[in-house]
């Protein structure tokens, strides 16, 4: 009996102490979430996220729900791996995300197989049932709650022919994704990565514009749920500055929303051996604003003009936060 009672009280302390564990691990923002087991702080008095659009960067597999030429034959530039291993080495961030890629399985993949030392342990994004060119994050800080849009249907509204024209799409909204950063039991970061429709004929606009106001929508019904929240949006915009869409992306929405471009439009990305535009962008609301420096972003260019373009047609870009 009296070894019965012995057990039963050191079951309870152990009871205790477990839930004692899982609350110091737990996560911000989501009740019941927390932070991995084993999971240690790599982050020191900053982090810094890299985003890149990396250029039909596909895996060695045929998806048969994917039909396209480059897709199919699954051919994996072994030079172009280690290239960006070497960029990625160099540029040491906590968090990546890549425009362009076929999945977020096939980053994984990467970072296990070739690029086991840059630590990277968390992976994510929201991948489109028919198509290779994705967006993707692979994190040495922990993720939390993944918004998709894949499903929803944006409006397209521009003139043709004299005539207005209203359509609608939601094909290439798996290319829009937020998720939280979670980087201590206090803070966390929504990370929105984008990459919106290519090209000039205003039937692009329109859907770029599309996408934008519906993104800004969301994120503003999010500010609401969490209070103020530090957001980030980021990626490749296939737009320059000045234009309607890059208005759209900075003027539009609730005064929370306000988002702020800190590049000139001077600073190019594209093409990545001789920059004449920029396509790529970062950028964050005034909450975020307050932590930090004068020059946040960059423009990533630590190998040769003619390596980078080997890589991409894209230049990354590196953006820094104090912590």
């Amino acid at each position: 009996m009296t070894r019965f009672f012995v057990f039963l009280l050191c079951s309870a302390f152990a009871g205790c102490s477990c839930q004692a564990q899982v609350y110091r691990q737990a996560a911000p923002v989501h009740p019941g979430a927390v932070f991995p087991a084993d999971y240690q702080s790599t982050l020191g008095d900053s982090l810094v996220i890299l985003s890149w659009n990396l250029e039909n960067f596909v895996d060695g597999h045929d998806d048969p729900y994917v039909a396209n030429g480059r897709e199919n034959r699954g051919e994996v530039d072994a030079a172009k791996v280690e290239a960006i291993k070497e960029v990625l080495l160099l540029a040491d961030a906590d968090v990546l995300v890549f425009q362009e890629t076929e999945s977020a399985n096939w980053v994984e993949q990467l970072c296990e197989e070739h690029w086991p030392e840059l630590g990277y342990r968390y992976f994510g994004g929201a991948r489109s049932r028919n198509w290779y060119q994705n967006v993707t994050v692979a994190s040495r800080v922990p993720l939390g709650v993944t918004y998709s849009y894949g499903s929803v249907h944006t409006p397209v509204v521009f003139t043709e022919d004299d005539q207005e024209k209203y359509q609608t799409q939601d094909y290439i909204n798996t290319r829009l994704w937020a998720v939280d950063l979670l980087l201590s039991a206090d803070q966390h970061l929504l990370l929105t990565a984008v990459h919106l429709k290519a090209g000039r004929s205003p039937r692009d606009v329109a859907m770029r514009l599309g996408q934008i106001r519906f993104l800004k929508e969301h994120l503003s019904a999010l500010s609401k749920i969490y209070h103020r929240p530090q957001i980030l949006l980021l990626g490749d915009c296939n737009t320059t500055p000045g234009t309607v869409e890059h208005q759209a992306l900075l003027e539009e929405g609730r005064r929370a929303l306000e988002l702020i471009d800190p590049l000139p439009e001077t600073v190019y990305t594209h093409p990545a051996d001789k920059p004449q535009r920029r396509l790529d962008y970062v950028f964050y609301n005034r909450q975020l604003a307050r932590q930090l420096g004068s020059e946040p972003v960059r423009v990533f260019q630590p190998l040769a003009p003619k390596a980078m373009r080997q890589i991409s047609d894209h230049l990354p870009l590196l953006w820094q936060m104090a912590l």
